[in-house]
């Protein structure tokens, strides 16, 4: 089976959404079908030359409902990969419900649907009850074994401040602003924030995050380190004792999982997948404001203890989850259902 998978931009960003597109399509490949990848960025194809097409669901802002005559006049099927809503994002409502109708709108014309957690799957059909009817897969992101193994426990690591590391674009949505106005009430506890992300996505945040630290004179205790590499990515891991993403809503929350199973303790929000990820009280914290924000940052910073055992949980719960091979066994069986399932238009 050939499959085109189309993107919204460069492939090789470094972003759960990417990596998992990434995976899908190796896994897919190692399957025995090829895959072309579609950079959307580029121009949206206008004639088709695969079996199938896969669609990364943040292509609906150049796709729209546009895959119904895509449809017609090609009678290739299209599956949605879906990582989540953008519409449940926190942002004002009125913002969310044109986003929300907009999505709703595109999804309308998949043909079937890929979900990365249960939680995604619901939203979808919450919002459009006919994808319920439609061929769909729930496949959570796997986690890569093999340096997980390697990295130092808690207990072990170096003594002094206390590393709390933030991973994800600088936006009102990961919560970076909170996590700051959260640290004020701790200034006098020792601690050292760390943040990886993209810092050119939302301007204005960014600029306020950056003026807020020379305000408070805290440019030795907050490092701004912008798009990081792989290499870097994992050195940044093993000085973690806290991983921190207050995000207002998560289809899933890879970089949450990957903590958890590295033995670090996460603090983040309460609003999507991230639920099937944290055991409250156990492995991490959910957190729905501000002042549990500042409870949860507040019982680890001051607890090597709980630090300790939050962190051994997280690395128990997750020991046995599925690789990445594992995790997207049957994803070219269920394309090839879709593709056999899908009538094809008249004239085609």
């Amino acid at each position: 089976m050939t499959i085109g998978f189309w993107v919204p931009g460069d492939p090789e960003t470094l972003s759960g959404g990417y990596e998992y597109g990434r995976r899908l399509a190796e896994a897919l490949k190692a399957q025995g079908h090829e895959v072309e990848i579609v950079r959307l960025d580029r121009g949206v194809p206008s004639q088709g030359r695969w079996d199938l097409v896969v669609q990364d669901e943040l292509v609906h802002r150049r796709i729209g409902s546009s895959n119904r005559n895509w449809y017609r006049s090609t009678g290739i099927p299209v599956v949605v990969l879906v990582h989540h809503l953008k519409g449940r994002e926190r942002r004002p409502w009125l913002q969310n419900l044109v986003l929300l109708s907009r999505e709703k709108r595109y999804l309308s014309t998949a043909h079937g649907y890929l979900y990365n957690s249960l939680d995604t799957k619901s939203s979808v059909e919450e919002l459009f009850a006919g994808a319920a009817n439609r061929p769909n897969l729930v496949q959570v992101p796997g986690l890569e074994k093999s340096p997980l193994k390697a990295l130092l426990p808690t207990g072990q690591r170096p003594k002094g401040a206390v590393v709390l590391f933030s991973l994800g674009a600088v936006s009102k949505h990961k919560g970076q602003l909170r996590v700051f106005r959260a640290l004020k009430t701790f200034k006098d506890l020792e601690w050292r924030w760390i943040i990886a992300g993209p810092n050119d996505v939302e301007y204005q945040t960014s600029k306020r995050l950056n003026t807020w630290i020379r305000r408070y004179g805290w440019e030795s205790r907050v490092t701004l380190l912008g798009r990081v590499d792989q290499k870097t990515l994992n050195q940044l891991w093993t000085q973690t004792d806290v991983f921190v993403l207050p995000a207002g809503y998560e289809g899933y929350g890879m970089a949450v999982l990957e903590a958890s199973a590295r033995g670090i303790p996460v603090v983040t929000g309460n609003r999507g997948g991230v639920r099937e990820i944290v055991v409250p009280g156990e492995t991490g914290f959910l957190t729905k404001n501000s002042k549990e924000l500042k409870d949860a940052l507040k019982n680890l910073l001051i607890s090597p203890w709980l630090r300790e055992s939050m962190g051994k949980a997280g690395r128990e719960r997750h020991r046995t989850h599925a690789g990445w091979a594992e995790s997207f066994r049957t994803s070219g069986e269920f394309l090839q259902t879709v593709l056999s399932s899908v009538p094809r238009p008249w004239g085609q």
